[in-house]
């Protein structure tokens, strides 16, 4: 930890002589000395003066003084060993120098250089706002495209054309990405310890909103452990894996090559807008806490790992088989926002729990009037098991794995569909893969074939019970259009993406992997409820009215019969006594 300015002429001072945040004195941020040429750095005052509070402000600066030094020329600024100290990422991650790295090049923003820029009050200000997306108004440019390039390898050392910062620059003047250099690039070593790093923090913040206080210490302690950074690196290596073989020319090779490649700025963009659109949404939380709220006045922040802020993710109503942090972290990347911040997700459905049915799937999962997350963890089954030995149950990436962890986000409620060609759901539904191989299937707007539901048939998801559109007869799962589907006992299941079948595909196809098509039996299925407490609520309520209507009709049936058999004893059809009919 860096020595306090209370030693080196900051600290009380620094804060008796703040200056008012509205005062355009030229080359202070609260009165303090910017570089040894004293230039005025206006981005960073404008920065401030837009997007930050004053407490944020005042935090800012005391976090900034409780681990700067002094240079040779009486300068204060941050040093790499104080920042990683403080921020506090588990060593074993490799994510700390990297985050140092990323500060360093954002601190000399708009003229980023991979030359270390000194992390002074101002360059630590603009890294902070970039990081925790407070750049409303002053910085343009695209936050997703930053923070790849403070990461980055370039080929120059530098992001981006130098903008002159004049006594009054024009802000708006940003280089866009055409401008700006797009042959930068982040080899895939550093982008494991990067990934790394992003689980570990929804990991952290997920635990901390679901850990009982008196048990926080205990299990921080175990997410700060070696194994358990270890269990993450085994589930990120597998989404830099698939985001490498996106680009064509790393499409075949095999896992100890990519780690010797690098991840181009185009791949990584089209990447994360398919898959992991929330890549960085987990820093905007844990790096406010850290640097812009009242806890950071301390060096000392105690055992919490992120602070008292508001909830800004999901919590869980009850004990998952499946949605462990690591795999919520994977499926928090691609999750519409609506879903995930603040919002009450509720475990519906357990197959080995409540039983691997139809009706106790319906009984469980319909009537909820919110989106649902549908999980399936499934063993692969080899050819030799599978019903027809002409089709290919496993690709190359498959080959050397047992199970597989894929399944369905659906944005509507579920519901019955009677006809083998009447679907349900929406454009927002997709299909995803978790392990062993990452990927996300978003829809393609061709068709509504979105999510099947028939208790005869099973669940299927883009595509019909029919083998095609001029077809009415149901099929089974060999010759079926659906791409993912379970039949009607929930214990056997289908992947096929073939995107020569000749049928317009409801999902896309895989950018990693020419064909799948991948027999499975499953081990576990569970249903997530993404809708929030009110949506349980809710389906609580319609079920308690459903059995209620029920008993009526039953209680009106028995009545029903009562008065029936009066009538017959009365017109002497009925004899009670000899309990016999004439």
């Amino acid at each position: 930890m860096g020595q306090s300015n209370s030693n080196n002429g900051g600290g009380g001072e620094g804060r008796r002589h703040r200056k008012n945040k509205n005062s355009s004195k030229s080359g202070e941020i609260h009165g303090r000395k910017n570089s040894k040429n004293d230039i005025p750095d206006r981005i960073a005052i404008e920065l401030e003066r837009k997007n930050f509070t004053n407490i944020e402000s005042f935090s800012l600066q005391a976090t900034f003084e409780n681990i700067c030094k002094v240079d040779e020329y009486g300068v204060e600024l941050i040093d790499e060993e104080s920042f990683v100290s403080y921020i506090g990422f588990p060593e074993a991650t490799g994510f700390g120098s990297m985050v140092y790295r990323s500060f360093s090049y954002l601190a000399g923003y708009p003229d980023c250089k991979r030359s270390n820029t000194p992390l002074t009050y101002e360059g630590f200000l603009k890294a902070v706002a970039i990081y925790c997306d407070k750049c409303k108004d002053v910085i343009k440019e695209d936050r997703t495209k930053l923070l790849f390039d403070s990461f980055s390898v370039s080929e120059d050392d530098k992001c981006s054309k130098s903008v002159c910062v004049t006594e009054n620059p024009d802000l708006s003047k940003i280089p866009d990405d055409e401008s700006s250099k797009n042959g930068t690039k982040v080899t895939c070593d550093d982008m494991w310890s990067i990934l790394t790093g992003i689980c570990w923090i929804t990991d952290s913040e997920l635990l901390y909103f679901s850990t009982k206080p008196e048990q926080f210490a205990a299990v921080s302690a175990n997410l700060m452990s070696p194994e358990t950074i270890k269990e993450i690196r085994k589930i990120t290596i597998k989404v830099v894996e698939s985001m490498a073989r996106s680009d064509t020319s790393l499409k075949n090779l095999n896992s100890a090559e990519i780690l010797k490649e690098s991840i181009k700025w185009p791949v990584f963009r089209d990447f994360i807008r398919r898959n992991t659109p929330n890549i960085f949404h987990g820093f905007t939380p844990f790096f406010y806490t850290l640097f812009c709220i009242g806890q950071t006045l301390s060096q000392n922040r105690g055992s919490s790992l992120i602070g008292s802020h508001a909830n800004y993710w999901p919590t869980l109503d009850g004990p998952s088989e499946l949605l462990n942090y690591e795999n919520a972290a994977l499926l928090l990347w691609m999750l519409p926002k609506k879903t995930t911040i603040g919002r009450g997700w509720n475990v519906l459905y357990t197959g080995s729990t409540h039983g691997f049915s139809m009706n106790r799937f319906e009984s469980h999962v319909f009537r909820y009037p919110g989106p649902t997350l549908i999980l399936i963890h499934a063993e692969i089954v080899p050819p030799k098991r599978s019903s027809s030995s002409s089709i290919p149950i496993t690709n190359h990436n498959e080959r050397n794995s047992q199970t597989i962890l894929l399944g369905a986000y659906v944005a509507d409620p579920w519901r019955s569909t009677s006809s083998p060609k009447q679907c349900f759901g929406s454009e927002e539904c997709f299909l995803f893969q978790l392990l062993p191989t990452y990927e996300v299937f978003r829809t393609t707007n061709k068709n509504t074939n979105y999510a099947y539901y028939n208790p005869s048939v099973g669940i299927g998801f883009g595509g019909l019970a029919t083998s095609g559109l001029t077809s009415s007869k149901i099929e089974n799962m060999m010759k079926n259009s659906f791409v993912l589907q379970l039949d009607n006992t929930l214990q056997s299941g289908r992947f096929k993406v073939d995107p020569l079948s000749g049928l317009a595909p409801t999902y896309s196809s895989s950018t990693t992997r020419s064909s799948i098509d991948i027999i499975f039996e499953v081990l576990e299925i569970e249903v997530v409820g993404a809708g929030g407490n009110s949506a349980k609520e809710k389906q609580d309520k319609e079920w308690r009215w459903e059995e209620a209507e029920a008993t009526k009709r039953k209680s009106l049936r028995r009545s029903s019969k009562s008065v029936d058999k009066e009538i017959l004893k009365l017109a002497g059809i009925i004899n009670e006594d000899s309990r016999s009919e004439r």
